[in-house]
């Protein structure tokens, strides 16, 4: 009796380590503080001059820099190092999410 008892503790002991562990382990990345985040689109946002400087994408789990024009293989980015910037891209597919937040560094000086 005893040992089943130690036995099933054991066991809840290990089921409880186990899930927090795994709660913990999620991989999601989350951007950096910034100058101005939006989380809902059109995915633009324009300062009162200053320039842009590079932004910080969300998306699903991961997130994604940039510091210039460019695309990757998701997303389209347009305006940096001018006061407007304009984000395209996205969907459901496993390897481009839906975006779900940007977050904008402005120039300081």
């Amino acid at each position: 009796m005893l040992k089943s008892r130690f036995v099933g503790l054991a066991t809840l002991a290990l089921s409880v380590a186990l899930l927090a562990g795994s709660a913990m382990a999620t991989g999601t990345e989350k951007c950096p503080a910034g100058d101005a985040k939006i989380e809902s689109g059109p995915w633009q946002y324009c300062t009162s001059g200053a320039p842009i400087v590079s932004i910080c994408v969300k998306a699903g789990n991961q997130t994604y820099s940039f510091s210039a024009d460019g695309e990757s293989k998701c997303y389209t980015v347009k305006g940096i190092g001018t006061s407007c910037v304009y984000v395209t891209g996205g969907g459901t597919s496993r390897d481009c999410k839906d975006i779900s937040g940007i977050t904008f560094y402005v120039e300081k000086k």
